[in-house]
Formats: C-alpha cells, sequence, structure tokens
C-alpha cells in the first residue's frame, strides 16, 4: 500500500511540475492572446478583443461588462475549463511582443498563445517547442512559407494569398498581356506583388513596371512610374496603411476604362470608405475579397447575427473586418482541437499540436485546412465593385479553390519577396488559375 501511494504522490508532483499538464488532470487551460494595448493601433484593442471573446461566449462564457476591454469568463472546450490571459503587444514593435509572449508562457503558464506581429511570432514560438502558436492579424509570408516553427499555425491567408486568381482573371477575362503593378513598400505588397507576378507571368504574361510606395518616404509620383510604360492594365495591391485614395486615384486619371485596366485586392476594399471619393470611378472593376459575398456561408451569417447581438456598443460592420474574423478564426479552430483531443495536454502538449496540424474546419469564411507547413488552404473569392446607392459595394464574381501560399511552388522557390525579387517566368501555373 504504501508503494502505491507513493508511487501516486509521484505522479501527482510530476504533472504539477510540468507546465503543460498531464491528461485527466483539471486544470483549467490557459490562452494567451496578445492584442494592440498601446501604441498606434490601440484604438482597435475592442475589436480585436470582440474577435477574441465571440468563441467564447459561442461555448458558454459570459461577457464580464460592456466592452470587450472588460474581459469575459471561462468558455468549456474538451471537458476543460478554457481562461483567456491577456497579453499587452503593440503592432510593429518586434521587442514589446517578444517579451510579452515570453511573460505569458514563463510567469502565466499559458498552454496556447494567439496573437501576431510579422515573424516575430515564428521566433519566439522556437522558444517554447510545447506551445502552439496561432498567428493571425499580420499575415507576412515568411511566418509559415520558408523555415517554419513546427509550432506554428495560421488559418488565415496569407499577403499572397490575398490576391490568388487577380493573375488569371487578367490574362484570360480581360486579355492582359502586359501589367503593371503598384504596390506598398513593405511585406504586404512585396508579398502580394509576388503572388501576382508569379500567377500572372506562368500564363505567359509579362510584367511592365514594377511601382511601390511607402507613406514614410517621400515619393515623387509613383502612380506615373506604374503607368509609364502603357501596360494593358495595372494590379494596385495596397492596403489602407499605404494611403491608398491619392494613389488609386492617380492610376484612375491614366486609365480611359477601369473595369477593363484595373485589379484591386481585399486588403484595400474591405473598408470601402477609404476609396468613397472615387468609388464611382471603381464600378465594375475586380478585386479579391477577404469574406465570401453576396451568398455567405451559413457560418458567416450566424457570425454576423451573434457578433451584432453580443457587442451592442460596437457597430456590426466591425465584426467583418479580417483582423476580427482572424482573432475568431483562431480562437475557434484552437478550442476545436482542444474538443479532438478531449483536452489531453499530455507530453508536451503533443496531442494538441499533431489536432491542430490536422484540423479541417468550417469556419465564417469558410471551409480550411493546413498544408504541411501548417498554413491555411481556403477559397479566396473574386468580386465586381458596385456603385449602388452612393456606396461601393462587393458583388460575387468566382472562386479560387483551395488556394496554398506557395502557388504551386513557384513562391515557396523564389527568394524571399522583395522589390524585384520574384522572376517573371511562364510556367506551370496554379492549379486555380489553369
Amino acid at each position: 500500500m504504501r508503494a502505491e501511494r507513493l508511487a501516486a504522490i509521484f505522479a501527482v508532483a510530476a504533472c504539477a511540475a510540468l507546465a503543460s499538464g498531464c491528461a485527466g488532470d483539471e486544470r483549467p487551460f490557459r490562452l494567451g492572446v496578445l492584442t494592440d494595448c498601446q501604441g498606434p493601433f490601440h484604438a482597435y484593442e475592442d475589436a480585436e478583443l470582440s474577435g477574441i471573446e465571440l468563441p467564447f461566449v459561442e461555448r458558454g462564457a459570459r461577457l464580464r461588462g460592456p466592452a470587450p476591454t472588460n474581459g469575459v469568463t471561462d468558455a468549456t472546450a474538451g471537458g476543460r475549463k478554457i481562461q483567456l490571459v491577456r497579453g499587452c503587444a503593440e503592432t510593429g514593435e518586434y521587442t514589446v511582443f517578444l517579451e510579452e509572449a515570453r511573460r505569458l508562457v514563463e510567469r502565466e503558464h499559458v498552454d496556447a498563445i494567439v496573437g501576431g506581429n510579422g515573424p516575430s511570432i515564428r521566433d519566439v514560438a522556437r522558444l517554447y517547442p510545447t506551445v502552439p502558436f496561432i498567428a493571425t492579424f499580420w499575415d507576412d509570408q515568411e511566418v509559415t512559407l520558408r523555415d517554419p516553427a513546427s509550432n506554428v499555425y495560421r488559418f488565415t491567408t496569407d499577403y499572397g494569398q490575398q490576391v490568388a486568381g487577380l493573375g488569371g482573371y487578367a490574362y484570360h477575362d480581360l486579355g492582359w498581356r502586359r501589367a503593371s503593378i503598384l504596390a506598398g513598400d513593405g511585406s504586404s505588397g512585396w508579398a502580394a506583388a509576388a503572388a501576382f507576378i508569379a500567377e500572372f507571368c506562368s500564363l505567359g504574361g509579362k510584367i511592365a513596371d514594377e511601382a511601390y510606395s511607402s507613406p514614410w518616404v517621400p515619393q515623387k509620383d509613383v502612380a506615373g512610374q506604374a503607368l509609364r510604360s502603357h501596360p494593358d492594365g495595372v494590379a494596385v495591391l495596397l492596403t489602407g496603411l499605404d494611403g491608398p485614395l491619392d494613389l488609386t486615384r492617380g492610376v484612375l486619371r491614366g486609365l480611359k476604362d477601369p473595369p477593363k485596366q484595373l485589379l484591386l485586392t481585399g486588403p484595400l476594399v474591405e473598408d470601402p470608405s477609404l476609396l468613397q471619393p472615387i468609388a464611382r470611378r471603381l464600378d465594375g472593376v475586380v478585386s479579391t475579397s477577404l469574406i465570401p459575398v453576396t451568398a455567405p456561408t451559413r457560418e458567416l451569417s450566424d457570425y454576423r447575427e451573434r457578433y451584432k447581438m453580443t457587442f451592442k456598443g460596437l457597430p456590426p460592420s466591425i465584426g467583418d473586418f479580417s483582423f476580427v474574423l482572424g482573432y475568431g478564426d483562431s480562437v475557434r479552430a484552437l478550442l476545436a482541437a482542444v474538443d479532438e483531443t478531449g483536452g489531453d495536454l499530455s507530453d508536451g502538449r503533443r496531442h494538441l499540436r499533431r489536432a491542430l496540424a490536422r484540423l479541417r474546419i468550417d469556419l465564417p469564411r469558410g471551409e480550411v485546412r493546413l498544408d504541411s507547413h501548417r498554413q491555411a488552404v481556403t477559397d479566396v473569392p473574386l468580386v465586381t465593385m458596385r456603385w449602388e446607392n452612393g456606396a461601393l459595394v462587393a458583388k460575387s464574381l468566382r472562386v479560387s479553390h483551395d488556394v496554398e501560399q506557395t502557388f504551386g511552388g513557384l513562391l515557396s522557390a523564389a527568394p524571399p519577396p522583395g522589390t524585384g525579387t520574384q522572376k517573371c517566368v511562364k510556367t506551370t501555373p496554379p492549379r486555380w488559375a489553369r
């Protein structure tokens, strides 16, 4: 009896000593999240937290107050209580992200982290190989495409995937043979440009010019640079952070027929108010979209209703922003994996990490599975922008199915994206562009 009792005591002590826990223990699953509670994006903290907290509410939790920053009670998944542990990050400040992630793991003993700040999430994840890190919000290609960390997972598309289908539409439908690119001079613009070049050139197209704009560096007539070689059309691959209004207006001045000579991208059109002063001239222009439109999924319709009813102090439209959906999708995927494992955190969370890598899940934006680098493979919609009742509205055009981030190996075989790094080569195109 004494030997059995000692064995039991040692087993309990071993479980207590392991931050990852043992299967069958009753401690809560602690989910660490990193949001913008300081810095230039501090105003978006409530929106980010709303995306995180809604999956908790879907699993029985309650908001602690009228604002998302008031917090949320525990949810349940896999037979465990799920506790939310907040970390204070600042977009663009890698050191802050690293320090807060380390605090969450080492002091708060979280079992997983959801958040993102570019490749820094990959770097800190390598320090804690038994802790799953779910990357979201900042969609840098480098997080998963090259030299990925084995415990980083991303259930959202990267910047390159977000332009999938534009190259094929330009070549097949618009008849472009020479295209110019206007993109932001940073990771989002470089990755988007590389993806468009890979797809368009694989079909036989040529790139007339590449023009990159930075809001931090004064530049003269960037739009003119994209037009100087008289291309068949211009792919404007900007985001809301690139000062898109004046640049897009500059391109429009040089185009006679925008629906046939201009393409846009999802990160630019997800907030139509950014382009409202020139919206009439964008009627009929095609873009990718970050959410399904016209015929949304049942999951998206249900999500919108739940968001509106849960966060009555926020405009319902905030729930459609990609970063809000991204945080929510990441949490939903993680909790689904906890369900699949029955809350088993033993052996360095090995079962949880395996379940995440194998997960196939229906999320508000559609079905998502992960590739061998644990990066999302999913559909990317193409939409036609229409001027209706004084506003720019996206109408469904078609869908690029099963978009994976290598673009059939064309991106993974190239150097990390930068200005001019993606070669224009005719070759086997990605499946969705054929």
